[in-house]
């Protein structure tokens, strides 16, 4: 079990956090934040090659759990879980790729170029 004898002035029966995740603030500079999304909606990220997309849960939470789609060349599947709020990109043989779950505005900031998913 972890102490919570750490010398720090805090009540670690709190979170610090509470209110964060519906907070349009970062708790960091940030250059141009891209205001498509909230900057803490949640989205899949994938990185192929030299190329990045996005899937926000926003779009994904309008498909029916599955979607195929297109990107770098390549086919892939994404499954969403929107009850648990996760989600995994599949490629055609099934094999989970990696990605990553993130906060838009951190995404973007490392991928200023990413390509973003929309429901058609």
């Amino acid at each position: 079990m972890l102490s919570t004898d750490t010398g720090a002035r805090r009540d670690y029966q709190r979170s610090p956090y509470v209110g964060s995740a519906s907070s349009e603030d970062v708790y960091f500079p940030m250059g141009k934040i891209d205001r498509r999304y909230h900057p803490k909606e949640q989205v899949i990220g994938l990185s192929l090659g030299n190329n990045s997309k996005a899937y926000p849960f926003a779009e994904l939470s309008r498909t029916h759990g599955q979607l195929r789609d297109g990107f770098s060349n390549r086919d892939i599947l994404i499954r969403f879980d929107a009850e648990n709020r996760t989600g995994a990109v599949f490629d055609v043989d099934g094999e989970e790729m990696p990605s990553t779950i993130s906060y838009w505005f951190a995404w973007q900031a490392f991928h200023p170029d990413t390509e973003v998913y929309t429901v058609p």
